[in-house]
């Protein structure tokens, strides 16, 4: 998304950051637009040289250390998605910009979720990332590889470290006077969760490769992120239930990777309007795959 970054805006933001000399946080999420991003209420208005901002974002991460944000404002009510979003980059401690608290979560723990608060925050209109009105389309040109990433590939790491653990600890714990992995439903556990790392990993690779051909994956990324954000709550369930009590206590990290997974299913998208987009496209078009 910062590759849509220009003139002095590179050298400002987009070259520090992957440098990581900047955090960057994505202001988008509000408390009444979550799945449904063209809903929201935040909004710019031109005032002269300047862009006016008003409005709250919340759940957004890293959003209390971040040197900057890229915040998504409605700049035309009439046409929200289509023409009326613009991107915008704000700096921490920009006037009227503040943090107006951190979010406490279940799970997601090692970085911050904050609400940020916009309140006549004025900003220069070289602000603006990319074009005025294209920000939406901005967004989804990029949510593409961000979903495949940050869920689908994810996912399978995740699975694939709660697999090995079930694996070495099945060789190696005894009841019964026997390895547990020679009961056959401790097997049925493993078999289960190896198939389905195994499913979800060839369909990353394979939306992977569609993208890096130019094709449109769209449909392919919604079913990758029901398809493992569900397959790595259930491998994480499984091999708690192999560790038993210990699964469930904090000197393994079973119980953090189960907290993590379970908003995999949420955010970006929940899985119900994932699977909304899929079944809408395949009545429309067909299965194209």
């Amino acid at each position: 998304m910062l590759m849509a970054c220009k003139g002095d805006q590179v050298e400002r933001y987009l070259l520090p950051t992957v440098k990581g000399d900047k955090i960057c946080a994505m202001a988008i999420t509000e408390p009444g637009a979550g799945s449904d991003a063209a809903s929201i209420s935040t909004r710019a208005h031109l005032d002269g040289d300047e862009w006016v901002l008003n409005g709250t974002k919340h759940f957004i991460s890293d959003g209390d250390i971040a040197d900057y944000v890229i915040l998504m404002a409605l700049t035309d009510k009439d046409k929200r998605a289509r023409g009326g979003i613009t991107l915008f980059l704000v700096d921490r401690g920009t006037p009227g910009f503040k943090v107006a608290r951190t979010q406490p979560m279940m799970g997601h723990r090692g970085y911050g979720h904050a609400e940020l608060s916009f309140e006549d925050c004025r900003i220069p209109k070289a602000a603006v990332l990319g074009e005025v009105g294209a920000g939406f389309k901005l967004i989804m040109q990029s949510v593409l590889q961000i979903r495949l990433a940050h869920i689908g590939a994810r996912a399978v790491g995740m699975a694939q470290r709660a697999l090995e653990m079930m694996r070495r600890h099945a060789g190696e714990r005894r009841q019964f006077g026997q390895l547990i992995g020679e009961f056959q439903m401790v097997q049925k556990l493993i078999a289960d969760s190896a198939t389905e790392i195994f499913g979800v990993k060839m369909m990353v690779m394979n939306a992977a490769w569609d993208i890096d051909q130019g094709r449109d994956a769209r449909d392919k990324v919604s079913m990758i992120k029901v398809a493992a954000s569900e397959m790595q709550g259930r491998v994480v369930d499984r091999a708690i239930q192999v560790f038993g009590g210990m699964g469930f206590s904090k000197d393994l990290p079973l119980e953090r990777m189960y907290r993590d997974a379970r908003v995999t299913r949420i955010y970006d998208g929940t899985s119900e309007i994932h699977r909304m987009l899929v079944a809408r496209s395949t009545i429309k078009n067909g299965l194209q795959l």
